[in-house]
C-alpha cells in the first residue's frame, strides 16, 4: 500500500539533476546596471554577481552564485516571470565551467575569432581578390 502517494520520478538531464549554486540571468537589457540586477537578487544570499560588458556596454546575461543550492533554487522560481526593462530575465542553472574567468576567456576567443584572427576569412577574401585579378 501506497497511502496515495505517488513518486515523481525526474528523467536524466531534467531540471532537478542540473541544481547548483549559480545561475546564469539571460535576456537581460542593455540598460540594466549592476546595482539593479543586485537589488533584484538582494532578497536572496548571494555571493557574487558577474555581468559581464563587450564594447563598453553589458553584453545581456549575467551569473548569480548563491550560498547553497537551495537559495538558487529559491531565487529560480521566486522570479521565473519577473521582467526587467520589458524584457522576460531566463534564469537557467549555470554550468560548472561557467566562471567568470572562463567566460571572459571564452567570450574573448570567440569576438577576436569573428573580428580579426578568423584565417578562413582571410584565406576567402585573398582567394576573391586574387580571381578578380586574373579576369
Amino acid at each position: 500500500m501506497n497511502n496515495g502517494i505517488t513518486k515523481v520520478k525526474f528523467p536524466q538531464g531534467s531540471d532537478k539533476d542540473k541544481t547548483s549554486k549559480k545561475l546564469h540571468v539571460k535576456n537581460v537589457a542593455f540598460e540594466a546596471t549592476r546595482k539593479e540586477l543586485r537589488q533584484l537578487f538582494s532578497p536572496f544570499e548571494t555571493t557574487r554577481l558577474g555581468y559581464p560588458k563587450r564594447n563598453n556596454r553589458h553584453a545581456g546575461f549575467a551569473f548569480v552564485e548563491f550560498e547553497t543550492k537551495q537559495e538558487a533554487l529559491n531565487a529560480k522560481m521566486a522570479l521565473s516571470d519577473i521582467h526587467l526593462y520589458g524584457r522576460p530575465l531566463v534564469l537557467e542553472w549555470a554550468k560548472d565551467d561557467n566562471s567568470m574567468k572562463a567566460i571572459r576567456v571564452r567570450y574573448a576567443a570567440k569576438y577576436m575569432d569573428q573580428e580579426y584572427d578568423n584565417p578562413r576569412k582571410l584565406r576567402r577574401s585573398s582567394t576573391v581578390v586574387s580571381k578578380k585579378n586574373e579576369v
